[in-house]
């Protein structure tokens, strides 16, 4: 009889030891579930971080490729502008040459038509 009892409890305990030894798996399970979706929780944020300091860069980039196209633009623009401001002093001047060059050519025709030819052009 005693043997039987011995039996009885030491199945009882065996069960019990597995009924909680299965609890606490899987509690360590779920912990172990929980503890990997932090994880890639954490992954996918870290990549999201890279990906967002890649896509900033890249913005960043292009913002000043953009500064050092209108800069350029800009540039261009007031080389142009300056050209344009140094050459009219130059077109009006060949305007006041030539203006004075045709009066100048009137006024030896009528010359020449009035006293003749100069002595240097017969």
């Amino acid at each position: 009889m005693f043997g039987f009892l011995e039996e009885i409890l030491s199945s009882s305990s065996t069960r019990q030891e597995q009924r909680t030894s299965k609890k606490v798996y899987t509690e360590f399970s779920g912990n172990k579930a929980k503890h990997q979706n932090v994880r890639k929780n954490q992954q996918e944020n870290a990549r999201i971080k890279k990906r967002n300091k890649r896509s900033s860069k890249k913005q960043l980039s292009q913002l000043e490729k953009d500064n050092v196209k209108e800069k350029q633009i800009n540039l261009s623009h007031d080389v142009k502008q300056v050209t344009e401001e140094l050459s009219a002093p130059l077109v009006r001047t060949q305007r006041n040459i030539s203006k004075k060059s045709k009066t100048s050519l009137k006024k030896a025709f009528i010359y020449s038509e009035i006293f003749g030819k100069p002595k240097g052009l017969q």
